[in-house]
């Protein structure tokens, strides 16, 4: 009984996962593309004490950049991004303390003068995020996560094709 169990969650649960990842990677990948972004320049970056730090060994990495959006220019700085206030300390990424190392060596991705791509907030254009990572290095990360997807799948119909052959043999 045990097996039969076995056999039958399996077989509603792979073709669930199949229809979630047929539907949810297309929509995932085409909301990200649709993302308005637009190409902005860094005007400075730097590792700043965090408020607050009596120590003073924490840091956050501060990058101040300009952008043009429907043709109108903008100033925007990873301190006041559009979410801010909706992050509670210690999710934002840039508001996070760290210490000086690693805060510089986010900074040196965004060296001044250099390009970088901004995702103005749609309701305020005044404001905007800026990735931390640029798209180059989360798109690894895309890969192997789809990789692992991909053989979690095979793996699960394996295990029902064995289960079946083992019902089949009894």
């Amino acid at each position: 009984m045990t097996g039969s169990a076995t056999l039958e969650s399996l077989s509603v649960f792979i073709p669930v996962l199949l229809v979630i990842v047929m539907i949810g990677v297309p929509t995932a990948v085409r909301l990200m593309r649709n993302m308005r972004r637009t190409e902005g320049t860094v005007v400075s970056s730097e590792a700043r004490q965090a408020a607050g730090d009596p120590g003073g060994a924490a840091y956050i990495p501060v990058v101040e950049y300009t952008y043009r959006f429907n043709g109108i220019d903008y100033t925007g700085s990873t301190l006041n991004g559009p979410y801010r206030e909706q992050y509670a300390r210690g999710l934002d990424p840039w508001q996070t303390p760290t210490s000086y190392e690693k805060a510089l060596e986010v900074v040196s991705r965004f060296p001044p003068g250099s390009r970088c791509t901004v995702f103005p907030d749609l309701s305020d254009h005044s404001r905007s995020m800026l990735p931390m990572r640029p798209a180059s290095a989360r798109r690894p990360a895309i890969i192997v996560s789809a990789a692992i997807a991909i053989a979690a799948l095979l793996i699960a119909m394996f295990a029902i094709l064995e289960s079946s052959k083992g019902l089949k043999s009894k």
